[in-house]
């Protein structure tokens, strides 16, 4: 009777996790915390970023009348003085900074609560995204405006083209800009969605790629890793989104001098406790924009519908 007492009383009991389920809750990993998606490149910015902003105050400069600027050498007379020559400047364009800003309200308590991450943090952190790409599509706006002052790189490509088609154009059009004294001045190019997909994808009926990525020995330009870009004859061309959405409608790519646009910011001032009450605060922030086509003569542009 005392070992079968024993057994019964004096065993071993288990537990489980489900018997402490209360007091082992599930572990939190901010570190894992999700945010938005990571900001997306911006080519035209970067290529024709020239600098910051300190404030809203307009600014102008002055430019070569190139048309009534007649200064130049030519063959001398002894015993003749040389014809007078001009030189002549006109007013360039005034640029005028424009302000950004945006605001969340919050309320006390949850500034109080703080969280994990910082609430006030994670509004930040949206803030400088946002900026960040109204930086590249206000650059690419400016090219957009100027549109119909950029000449055309190549002869019109007819709608629906093949990338064949498209880029033998294009390579004759860069081949153009050879015999042109400023030519070489063309570095950069920026390719739509659109031209550029028709570009990258073309394969002819033996299955070969007019820009393969790896190892071409007769084509006359590459792809880069991941389709990160064009080489074509020597040209990198940068896909850019912020040249539009895939459409059924002719669209620009632009190849460019990169002094041909300037664009200027400011930073993106935070503001803490905006309008303060008992309830809660505004969190703001504010920046300076400006921008303008330089020289429209160092832009092309390409126009190309992918439909039919």
């Amino acid at each position: 009777r005392v070992k079968k007492f024993t057994a019964q009383n004096l065993g071993p009991a288990f537990i489980d996790t489900a018997d402490t389920a209360q007091v082992n809750p599930s572990k939190y990993r901010p570190d894992m915390f999700l945010g938005q998606a990571p900001v997306p490149t911006s080519p035209l910015y970067d290529t024709f970023h020239k600098g910051s902003l300190a404030d809203v105050t307009p600014f102008f400069w002055s430019k070569l009348d190139r048309t009534n600027t007649t200064v130049a050498v030519a063959n001398h007379t002894e015993g003749t003085d040389p014809t007078a020559t001009d030189l002549t400047t006109v007013a360039g364009t005034t640029v005028t900074p424009a302000p950004v800003s945006g605001k969340v309200h919050i309320t006390r308590e949850v500034s109080d609560q703080g969280g994990n991450p910082q609430v006030s943090g994670l509004v930040y952190s949206e803030f400088d995204r946002s900026f960040k790409i109204s930086l590249e599509t206000k650059t690419a706006a400016l090219i957009a405006a100027a549109a119909g002052d950029i000449t055309a790189l190549t002869a019109a490509i007819a709608a629906g083209a093949n990338g064949a088609v498209a880029g033998l154009e294009i390579e004759k059009g860069l081949l153009g800009l050879q015999f042109l004294a400023d030519g070489t001045r063309f570095t950069k190019a920026f390719g739509h969605v659109d031209l550029y997909t028709a570009l990258a994808t073309y394969e002819n009926s033996d299955g070969e790629k007019r820009y393969p990525i790896i190892n071409p020995q007769n084509r006359d330009g590459i792809a880069g890793a991941k389709y990160s870009f064009l080489d074509i004859a020597g040209y990198r061309m940068e896909p850019a989104h912020s040249l539009g959405a895939t459409s059924t409608s002719a669209s620009n790519s632009i190849v460019a001098d990169p002094n041909a646009v300037h664009v200027w910011n400011s930073g993106l001032t935070r503001l803490e406790k905006l309008q303060e009450t008992v309830e809660g605060w505004d969190l703001g922030v504010f920046a300076y924009f400006a921008g303008v086509v330089y020289d429209v003569t160092g832009l092309r542009k390409i126009a190309y519908d992918p439909t039919a």
